[in-house]
């Protein structure tokens, strides 16, 4: 009993030592390219040339590979060389049972024959050589000469391969019938009437693409390997069953993608017909638009900007540090080299602030001056040295003016439900839009116009989310209506002058200034006028750039 049991525990041992070694070859291998070419004779004997190009990520002594033959097939003969990948010649191997250095084992098993390379290879690149005759696999059935065999079939897991058959006489392309199993990684193209090409995309380890492969019976007209006609008959036809099915399959996939590509543009168009509409009337129900001068308001520039335009985080920024300029409570100071801003440094005046967003890049200034110790902080140094943390409080100051925004009662009502829309269709297209190139690349069709659709669709709705999207209500078209027309005033030299003679804050419209892009001129007429401006001179260094232009090159 004691010796059967530990007869059974080194059986058990051994199979695991074998599978624990092929998984370490596994690994150790792969496979960067894998050719296959295969000449076909009159009579149905292939030769095989298959080339394999291998790395190794440390030395081996043992490569695998496999040699299927088809249930009817025989191996004729083998021959098998190897090389470094950058030496000249091959290295032969011989059939051993000895398992020697140079030499290799062949077993059959059913219909796949496995071997063992053995050699002492270090780490690198190799190629592998074997030249496979491979008789009986072809069966001529009457009509038709049928090949079903398994090509491909390293062990190890291969991208981008190539089969290439030679006929030995021209074929009709019609009259050929074909089958692979999960045939989604494979397609079949004709390089001319004798040269058939297999391309096959991932395959994984230990799997081979098993071809079924019908061709007229004159295309060999030799071979003697025969198979009754009934069968052969039964064998294609049930080929033409999958070729008709996968077809069918094709043809839903086709209309699906058609369909839900139209269907879902058509909601795109009525989602934008229907935000116009209600811009529209909206537009027609105003009765006036509030004069009330822009000092006389409670909107900050920042505001204005994220309410009447989509500015950036960084120009949100600095529309909040001019603001806290003109109201006292900042002191700035431009560094520059030529027309390039080399930093810009940050003093706090130690002043109450009024906003929430003003409090809080003063709260982060408060905590940047501690941490630095220097009295004017530098802002270059504050976005390198502590890069995460200025992103984040730029997303706190665009989120908090926007909340700011949204609580002044601006925006309508419905547009809640058409953000909850607009975030479906995106989705929805996205997901049609994926799918689509997925089972064409599958399927190895081709539908344009529907992927376009989609894709005009998706641009039609991010154009709407910049242009038309939040739908203002009407105190909010008043409020736009206002601060646009305002803001249009600075293009008149006649107005800018009004306002620096009349108007109580001209720090503030020549701040406005900037978000039209008429900060020169503006400046321009204070340096003829007799009234000056601190925010003004403060930006003076820098009054020919537009707002956009005022970036920091950072270290």
């Amino acid at each position: 009993m004691t010796k059967w049991l530990w007869r059974i525990v080194a059986c058990l041992s051994m199979c695991l030592i074998g599978v624990l070694g092929s998984e370490s070859i596994a690994n150790a291998a792969e496979i960067s390219q894998y050719d296959v070419d295969v000449s076909i004779a009159a009579d149905g004997t292939m030769t095989s040339k298959e080339n394999i190009h291998y790395h190794l990520d440390k030395k081996q002594k043992l490569l695998p590979h496999q040699i299927a033959v088809g249930d009817n097939g025989e191996i004729g003969s083998l021959s098998i060389g190897m090389k470094a990948k950058e030496a000249k010649d091959y290295f032969p191997f011989a059939q051993s049972p000895t398992k020697d250095l140079g030499t290799y084992t062949l077993e059959g098993q059913s219909n796949m024959y496995k071997l063992e390379l053995f050699n002492q290879m270090e780490e690198g690149d190799y190629i592998g050589q074997y030249e496979t005759q491979i008789q009986d696999a072809w069966i001529n059935y009457g009509e038709w000469q049928v090949l079903d065999l398994s090509f491909l079939n390293a062990p190890l897991a291969s991208s981008n391969d190539t089969i290439v058959f030679h006929f030995p006489e021209a074929v009709n392309q019609d009259a050929v019938k074909w089958h692979v199993p999960n045939s989604d990684a494979v397609s079949l193209n004709w390089k001319n009437d004798q040269e058939l090409v297999v391309e096959v995309g991932n395959r994984p380890k230990n799997e081979g693409i098993q071809l079924q492969l019908v061709v007229p019976e004159e295309v060999l007209p030799n071979n003697h390997t025969k198979g009754s006609e009934s069968e052969g008959n039964q064998i294609v036809q049930g080929i033409e069953d999958k070729q008709q099915a996968a077809q069918a399959e094709i043809t839903r996939q086709q209309r699906i993608i058609k369909i839900a590509s139209v269907l879902l543009f058509l909601a795109i168009l009525g989602f934008i017909g229907f935000s116009l509409w209600k811009k529209k009337t909206t537009a027609q129900r105003l009765s006036h638009v509030d004069q009330t001068l822009l000092t006389q308001t409670n909107w900050t520039p920042a505001m204005i900007a994220h309410f009447l335009y989509h500015p950036s985080q960084w120009i949100t920024t600095l529309l909040i540090m001019m603001n806290l300029v003109n109201e006292g409570h900042l002191a700035l100071r431009f560094q520059t080299k030529g027309k390039q801003i080399t930093d810009i440094y940050v003093q706090d005046q130690h002043a109450v602030t009024q906003t929430h967003a003003e409090s809080l890049f003063m709260k982060a200034l408060k905590i940047q001056h501690n941490l630095t110790g220097e009295d004017w902080v530098s802002m270059n140094e504050w976005q390198t040295n502590r890069k995460r943390d200025f992103r984040q409080l730029e997303q706190q100051l665009v989120k908090t003016t926007k909340r700011t925004i949204r609580k002044q009662h601006v925006y309508d009502s419905v547009n809640k439900g058409l953000t909850l829309v607009w975030l479906l269709l995106i989705v929805l297209s996205l997901g049609v839009l994926v799918i689509s190139i997925y089972w064409q690349m599958s399927a190895h069709f081709t539908l344009y116009w529907p992927v376009l659709l989609l894709i005009i669709g998706l641009i039609i709705l991010w154009l709407s989310y910049q242009w038309l999207l939040p739908l203002k209500s009407e105190h909010g078209v008043a409020v736009a209506k206002n601060y646009r027309g305002q803001l249009n005033q600075l293009k008149d030299s006649q107005q800018i002058t009004d306002q620096l003679r009349y108007s109580q804050d001209s720090g503030l419209t020549y701040l406005y200034s900037w978000l039209t892009g008429d900060n020169h001129a503006y400046a321009k007429a204070i340096e003829t006028s007799p009234y000056t401006i601190d925010l003004a001179e403060t930006m003076s260094p820098v009054q020919n750039l537009t707002l956009k232009q005022l970036r920091i090159k950072l270290k």
